[in-house]
């Protein structure tokens, strides 16, 4: 659902992208994941910095960094922090050092 989100905001789809990325954002939530969880904010986030809503991707990208915190991935955050600088999507490694 994730890369099919990215996939269609990348295209111009920003309407159907916001569509699928909140479903999976709201499926990750259902589950006590954080990482998960982490990872379907941050993929919004991106979904939402492409659609040009800047602010309310940085609210997400921060409950994403809240989340891996959280859950002691700080691999997931420095990947989340260099996200929110760089504008870009760093490959997901789960890594939990």
């Amino acid at each position: 659902m994730q890369v099919h989100a990215k996939v269609l905001a990348r295209r111009g789809d920003h309407e159907a992208a916001l569509g699928v990325a909140e479903q999976a954002n709201d499926l990750a939530d259902s589950i006590q994941a954080p990482v998960l969880q982490g990872d379907a904010a941050l993929d919004l986030a991106e979904v939402l910095q492409l659609a040009g809503s800047r602010a309310r991707a940085e609210v997400e990208s921060d409950r994403a960094i809240q989340l891996y915190e959280q859950e002691g991935a700080t691999a997931c955050v420095a990947r989340a922090e260099a996200s929110r600088r760089f504008g870009l999507s760093p490959t997901r490694r789960h890594d939990a050092s």
